[in-house]
């Protein structure tokens, strides 16, 4: 099975980011992949579903403050919210932590299906207000 550009970004954004998550040799770097990663991802899933003007939101992990997060979790959700900024007509951000029951992504949230059905539907809310703008 022959791998298509759009699998190749997503398999790379997704390996920076365990690294990033992970602490690395050069958190910084790895950060700024992250966000180049993402913002090719975006371009690709654009171009693989012939869609130029399509919308994307993306979410933060449910167990990160932005208002306490440090180092990598730091690096990481200011590069969201950066992303987001950065395109605002065409991306949402959701904040995650407010609406999460608890316990980490590494966790799966604990297998609280609230935590999944909030994130869901905030996803979806942000969607309709960015095809409405």
């Amino acid at each position: 099975m022959n791998t298509s550009q759009l699998e190749k970004e997503i398999i790379k954004a997704l390996e920076i980011n365990s690294r990033v998550d992970w602490l690395t040799v050069d958190p910084n770097q790895e950060f700024k992949d992250l966000i180049k990663f993402v913002k090719q991802l975006f371009k690709e899933l654009r171009k693989e579903f012939n869609a130029p003007k399509a919308k994307i939101v993306v979410a933060t992990l449910g167990q990160t403050n932005k208002d306490s997060a440090t180092d990598n979790e730091r690096l990481i959700i200011d590069g969201m919210f950066a992303f987001g900024d950065s395109h605002k007509k065409e991306a949402a951000v959701v904040y995650t932590h407010p609406i999460s029951m608890g316990s980490s992504s590494n966790a799966h949230y604990g297998g609280n299906a609230k935590t999944y059905m909030n994130v869901g539907l905030a996803m979806g809310e942000a969607m309709v207000k960015l095809l409405k703008k």
